[in-house]
């Protein structure tokens, strides 16, 4: 008895392993087999790390390509003048991308596949970047305990760095936007709120006491002055006789 309860564990640990190579192999025909859209979403996944981005904002950028899917749709309709035709179009494409890219030419390949093959890379890479953000930070990946925190120190400088440089162009950072918000600098991290590339503050919440704290050098100083230079002209409007809005906000105190 003893013997055969010591194969048992043995033949369980053998099925596992043949179960995880049978479903590794199979992901990695999958993704060979659909290579536009792997390596689309792999340069999304490069992209969003260097820049730190949120996972969000390859889901938009995926859906900004819809109105190239939906050309490319309607232009295979008019030609074909089938709607049978039209539904599968996504295999037609990837069997005359292989046909191409077998033959030499690349670019056709690309140009073949390109319109299905970006909005689902981009998806598909939105929701790797995701799972990997995830696991991260349920400390379920890495190597070590710290393998997170160093993941999310790394992300930070990326996400830091993206911001800067996303308002160093003139013009890119407004003093007011159109709505009367107040803009104060690029998001680096949201938390809890929706991501948005500008950190915005209501005009209405200048009408109570602003403290602005933080070390040497963090721009309390830079703050200040972006908060009470659009004031006037956010007021004028709203100073009507008779009314509650005509307020003094009160100014920022830097400490």
């Amino acid at each position: 008895m003893t013997g055969h309860r010591g194969r048992r564990p043995a033949g369980r640990a053998a099925t596992r392993l043949a179960a995880r190579s049978g479903l590794a192999l199979l992901a990695a025909a999958l993704l060979i087999a659909a290579a536009p859209v792997t390596l689309a979403a792999a340069a999304a996944v490069y992209a969003a790390w260097l820049g730190g981005w949120p996972p969000v904002r390859l889901a938009r950028a995926a859906a900004w390509c819809l109105p190239m899917l939906a050309a490319w749709l309607a232009a295979t309709a008019v030609a074909t003048g089938s709607w049978t035709r039209v539904a599968g179009a996504p295999y037609f494409a990837w069997l005359a991308m292989w046909q191409h890219g077998s033959a030499g030419a690349y670019a056709e390949a690309a140009v073949l596949i390109a319109p299905i093959a970006i909005p689902a890379g981009l998806l598909l890479g939105a929701a790797a970047w995701s799972l990997r953000i995830r696991a991260m930070a349920a400390g379920a990946a890495g190597h070590s305990p710290a393998a997170a925190v160093a993941f999310d120190q790394r992300l930070w400088r990326h996400q830091a760095r993206s911001a800067v440089a996303r308002i160093a162009a003139p013009g890119a950072a407004p003093l007011t936007l159109a709505d009367g918000e107040i803009v104060t600098g690029a998001v680096i991290r949201a938390v809890g709120l929706p991501a948005r590339d500008l950190a915005r503050l209501p005009y209405q919440r200048l009408r109570s006491h602003q403290v602005v704290i933080g070390g040497t050098g963090t721009g309390k100083t830079t703050l200040v002055p972006l908060l009470t230079t659009p004031l006037p002209r956010l007021a004028a409007p709203r100073c009507r006789p008779g009314t509650s809005a005509c307020v003094t906000p009160c100014l920022p105190s830097a400490l």
